[in-house]
């Protein structure tokens, strides 16, 4: 059957309508084929480096002790760690590590990643609102390879812990870290130390520093119930007292556990008595007494004094300098003293280290590195560069490295590039001589990769591709010969800075020992050493303790063991051996006691009271001090006193006193200056030494004194010449009647016979014994009379005067 025309089309439309559909179902997306085409192209593409930092084992070690024991509460702990950028870094990279609980950060630090050329990589900062430090890279260590570096950071251990590990995290990660020695970390209990014991520690500004002394009742109950002085005393970094803030006093219990004493409930406190602080604010005294009920020091009691100090200029205490405060304390005739440094530990560091391509690293030591001494900070030495490169073209190139420090070539160089190093101008050192350079292959260089020229004074390599080459320039040293100095500084003395001092030197010059003495005066001023001796000979110098005491004056020395060892340096900086002494006074005390100068004066007047005043200066005071004295009584109720006091005391006797000047005496020679104006100066010994003093008070002669009393030795003499019957025969020879005989009215009295009694009736006429025993009764009663008269003035004076 044949179709027409118009069916053909019809047919042929619709033939083309399917074959489009079909295509439309079965041909791909040519977008889509163009996006999986740029993604193949990518996954052929080199990948960008993630620029990824690795961390090493992280170490945990004590900063103080051995630092593989265990770790004790309130201690420093060492965190340490390296770490590695094995595609390198880039600027504005960072990784942040968060140390664990228990560990405390203290104040917020910044510090620098360094390499040894001085070459600063990052920052890092140290936060202790979140207990972490966070390192940014710079641009300085970009497109260098092999970078590395290192990270150390010292953090408390304020809490205790039985667990063996603890967790931290860097960058997010968690890592277990062990604890040093047995693990864990030892609790501290609060116990006695059972002497004499200083505390110290910083507060988070590092500023304020807190101090705490503990004395046990032991060494205080010789006092009773007496104050006690307490001095206390700050050097090194400088610290000052706060006159505004007294200190306080506690007592507290202790209790026996084991074989030590743990402090128990607190059973006292107050304020302590009369603190003042010096002018320059670096000593305190103050009085303590006990704070316990009784009201007197007991043995099995633990007392303390907690106070504050803070840095001088008001600024965090610098790293590692030191502050020493020592405490003097003065309880009845002992003395006690100890005394605690304390420093900022906190401390953080970190290194970098990065290659640069193809290129060359110099190394710059000294062939004796004691003799590095003499090199002045920031001394650059010259190394000079001729390059071949591996095309044939030659340049020069200039480096500049410091004495211990590593300086790489400023440029990248082809791979097989020939360079020669040699050094030039050494620098110019006043006293210091170089020797000819020496070059050879530093550490972890195979030394067959250079070619030593000219007896080592030039070597020659081919570089590499994306290390260094490492060698390593030495020098000899050599220096004219030059002295040392002593520098003396002492205070608190008036004549400190003239008084002279002595030292004793020994200085090793080689097999041979030379001595010598340098006398110095306490003012700072230097003084040279009377011998040379050649640079880099080490010398020890003491200090005579004999010559630095001075009585009545503890010495505090700096250093302890008044020993400095020096190493002999250039004549341009000539090296010095300091010495500081500090001199601190001592005290003492005395007594007084009244004498009269005969016993029988004494036992007379031994009610009668004397009046003294006694008068001294102390701290640019005068006091003084009234008391009254009866013969034998003994005043002793003088404050503690420096020794060397001078003491005046004076008898206060009215103007018209019976008694005559005074006489002052002391049981120790030399102390006791009598003026004999009434008055004496007393000098103030050392309690060890018992000073009495002894005031001996003597009467007038004449009736207007005491000297009747001598005419008491008379009174049973002229008792012989008042009675009647002197010189005659004993009445009991003339026949005495018994004494309790009755009498007759008108009879003679008892025991005299009736002749006796009548014999004036007899006779009016006297024989000549009878008139010379008459005349010597009237001369006695007269006598007599005279002193009770005398006696009654006196009495009637010294009553109106009472």
């Amino acid at each position: 059957m044949r179709l027409d025309g118009v069916t053909w089309k019809k047919a042929w439309a619709l033939v083309v309508a399917l074959a489009v559909t079909l295509a439309l179902c079965v041909v791909p997306d040519a977008r889509a084929q163009d996006d999986s085409d740029e993604q193949n192209a990518i996954d052929a593409a080199p990948l960008v480096a993630a620029k990824t930092v690795e961390f090493g084992a992280i170490q945990i070690s004590r900063v103080l002790g051995n630092p593989d024991d265990s770790l004790r509460q309130w201690e420093f702990a060492a965190f340490d760690f390296d770490w590695k950028a094995p595609e390198g870094v880039i600027k504005g990279q960072k990784f942040t590590v968060r140390y664990p609980d228990g560990f405390h950060l203290y104040g917020n630090e910044i510090f620098q990643l360094k390499s040894k050329e001085g070459e600063i990589g990052g920052d890092c900062h140290v936060r202790a609102d979140n207990q972490s430090v966070t390192c940014v890279f710079n641009d300085e260590f970009e497109g260098r390879l092999d970078v590395y570096g290192s990270l150390h950071t010292e953090v408390q251990a304020q809490k205790a812990t039985s667990e063996s590990y603890i967790d931290m995290t860097i960058d997010g990660v968690g890592y277990r870290v062990a604890l040093p020695g047995a693990g864990g970390i030892v609790g501290v209990v609060d116990h006695a130390a059972g002497e004499l014991h200083k505390q110290g520690w910083y507060n988070d500004d590092y500023t304020t520093s807190g101090w705490r002394v503990d004395i046990p009742g032991s060494l205080l109950v010789e006092a009773g119930g007496a104050r006690v002085t307490v001095t206390d005393s700050l050097s090194g970094h400088p610290h000052r007292f706060d006159a505004n803030q007294s200190p306080k006093i506690t007592a507290h219990t202790v209790r026996q556990n084991g074989d030590r004493q743990e402090v128990d409930a607190q059973v006292g406190e107050q304020a302590v008595l009369g603190y003042k602080v010096s002018v320059d604010g670096k000593t305190a005294t103050y009085e303590i007494s006990p704070p316990n009920a009784s009201g007197q020091w007991e043995p099995g009691l633990l007392y303390r004094v907690r106070y504050t100090t803070k840095t001088e200029d008001g600024k965090p205490a610098p790293k590692d300098v030191g502050t020493t405060n020592t405490v003097v304390i003065n309880s009845g005739s002992k003395e006690f003293m100890d005394q605690e440094t304390i420093k900022n530990w906190q401390s953080s560091r970190g290194t970098i280290h990065g290659v640069k391509k193809a290129s060359y690293e110099v190394k710059k030591a000294l062939a004796d590195p004691e003799m590095a001494e003499l090199i002045p900070a920031n001394t650059m030495f010259t190394v000079k560069a001729h390059i071949t490169t591996s095309d044939g073209k030659q340049r020069a190139e200039e480096i500049q490295v410091s004495l211990d420090g590593n300086t790489s070539g400023p440029t990248e160089l082809p791979e097989g590039s020939i360079v020669e190093l040699s050094e030039v101008n050494t620098p110019e050192i006043p006293g210091v001589t170089f020797g000819e350079p020496r070059f050879s292959a530093d550490d972890g260089q195979n030394g067959a990769d250079l070619e030593l020229l000219e007896g080592d004074t030039k070597v020659r390599f081919t570089t590499v591709a994306s290390r260094n080459i490492k060698v390593m320039l030495t020098n000899t040293i050599a220096g004219a010969n030059a002295p040392f100095a002593v520098v003396k500084k002492a205070s608190g003395i008036d004549d400190a800075a003239e008084h002279e001092f002595k030292f004793a030197y020994s200085c090793k010059v080689g097999d041979k020992v030379e001595t010598g003495e340098v006398m110095a005066k306490g003012n700072g001023i230097p003084v040279l050493s009377d011998k040379e001796f050649p640079v880099g000979t080490e010398c020890v110098v003491t200090e005579d303790v004999k010559a630095a005491t001075k009585d009545g004056y503890r010495l505090i020395t700096e250093p302890q063991s008044l020993k400095r060892t020096v190493k002999i340096g250039t004549k341009e900086n000539v090296v010095q051996a300091n010495f500081v002494n500090t001199y601190a006074r001592m005290v003492g005390g005395l007594a007084i006691t009244k004498e009269m100068s005969t016993d029988a004066l004494a036992e007379l007047m031994g009610d009668q009271e004397f009046s003294f005043e006694a008068t001294w200066e102390l701290h640019g005071t005068t006091e003084k001090r009234r008391f009254t004295l009866r013969a034998g009584d003994v005043f002793s109720d003088f404050p503690k006193l420096p020794l060397g006091t001078k003491v005046t005391v004076r008898e206060l006797l009215p103007e018209d006193s019976p008694w005559e000047t005074p006489i002052f005496k002391g049981n120790v020679g030399g102390a006791v200056e009598d003026h004999g104006d009434g008055s004496a100066t007393i000098t103030v010994l050392s309690q060890d030494a018992e000073l009495l003093i002894t005031v001996i008070n003597n009467t007038g002669s004449g009736l207007g004194g005491f000297g009747w009393l001598s005419l008491l030795s008379v009174i049973p003499l002229l008792g012989t010449l008042t009675s009647p019957s002197a010189g005659s025969v004993d009445l009991a020879q003339k026949g005495a009647a018994p004494a309790g005989a009755p009498r007759s009215p008108g009879g003679p009295p008892p025991g005299m016979s009736q002749e006796a009694s009548e014999q004036p009736k007899r006779s009016a006429v006297r024989s000549d014994r009878q008139l010379a025993q008459t005349g010597a009764s009237v001369l006695g009663i007269v006598v007599i009379a005279v002193i009770v008269i005398a006696v009654g003035v006196y009495l009637i004076r010294n009553g109106r005067r009472k």
